[in-house]
């Protein structure tokens, strides 16, 4: 049970007698000079009251009205309140304010799914307050979740709530008089939009993949240039080769000579093929990005009016 004996707020919860003079929304003994914590024992009484002369939809008002002053009497307490709190007073107004939620399903309307929903954020949150406190495996957190287990079944059994209907549309009238003569209707200019560029595309992506293989005839001539270059200078000829002078030059057919300039020509068709394929990717792109400008152009000044007809 949440309640605590030790807490002054219990002398506060007194029977009080219902009176025909009750306000919609309020409870019988209400009192609009007391304070939350005056009024929320005011209300607890009526509804008890209520609920001893079996008046179950009286009471549920009071007990709304009483859950209404109890979670504002329970977020002035605890602003600076120390731990202790939450398991003596805190407890015993969640207890007071969550004591009549079951009976609002005796209600109308939208006001059960209110109240069941007050009645669940109230013991959410002292469930919050009690985990920051580290007191979320206490008496009083074990019983504000039975609680809570007991709510939501009725919570989740109410009947769903129903849609808005969609605001009727207020047709334009004829005006009452001469009627004017109408004007011709206005047909819809259509802009074929333009088509796909793909010989474009073909191309940029032809020239780019030949920048690809140039850039790679480039790496595999430097790289088959230096072991030529490497094998020639450690090979047989290598020592007869007069000084200073380049063993190729000078002795053609030496060890190597064929694979470096094999290497040679190599990386110069494929530099060469890189310069023109990089010229090519360039031309390509510049078309391409013009193409697709001119196509959002088209589209801005043709989309609106395609397929529209303007009547007077």
């Amino acid at each position: 049970m949440l309640a605590c004996p030790r807490l002054v707020l219990a002398a506060a919860i007194a029977a009080s007698p219902v009176t025909p003079t009750q306000a919609a929304g309020t409870c019988a003994n209400e009192r609009a000079d007391a304070g939350a914590d005056a009024n929320l024992g005011n209300c607890l009484g009526d509804a008890r009251e209520a609920r001893r002369a079996n008046e179950p939809r009286l009471a549920a008002t009071a007990y709304a009205r009483a859950l209404m002053f109890a979670r504002e009497v329970y977020a002035a307490g605890k602003e600076g309140a120390a731990a202790d709190w939450y398991a003596a007073a805190g407890e015993q107004i969640v207890h007071y304010g969550t004591e009549g939620c079951a009976l609002a399903t005796n209600l109308t309307g939208a006001a059960p799914r209110a109240m069941l929903t007050a009645c669940v954020e109230l013991l959410d949150e002292f469930l919050a307050d009690l985990e920051a406190v580290n007191a979320g495996a206490s008496r009083s957190a074990a019983a504000a979740r039975q609680r809570r287990a007991e709510l939501e079944p009725l919570l989740s059994g109410l009947p769903a709530e129903p849609e808005p209907e969609p605001e009727p549309i207020a047709t334009p009238k004829e005006p009452r008089g001469e009627s004017t003569p109408a004007l011709p209707r206005v047909e819809p200019r259509l802009v074929s939009p333009l088509r796909r560029p793909t010989g474009l595309d073909a191309g940029l992506g032809v020239s780019a993949t030949v920048a690809g293989l140039a850039i790679a005839g480039l790496v595999v001539g430097d790289q088959l240039g230096r072991r030529a270059h490497a094998a020639a200078l450690s090979g047989p000829d290598a020592a007869a080769a007069p000084a200073g002078v380049d063993l190729c030059e000078a002795m053609a057919s030496a060890v190597g000579c064929d694979d470096l300039r094999s290497a040679r020509r190599l990386f110069v068709a494929s530099g060469v093929t890189l310069g023109v394929a990089l010229a090519a990717t360039a031309l390509f792109a510049g078309l391409r990005i013009r193409h697709a400008r001119r196509a959002r152009v088209s589209a801005s000044w043709s989309g609106p009016r395609a397929g529209v007809a303007v009547h007077f």
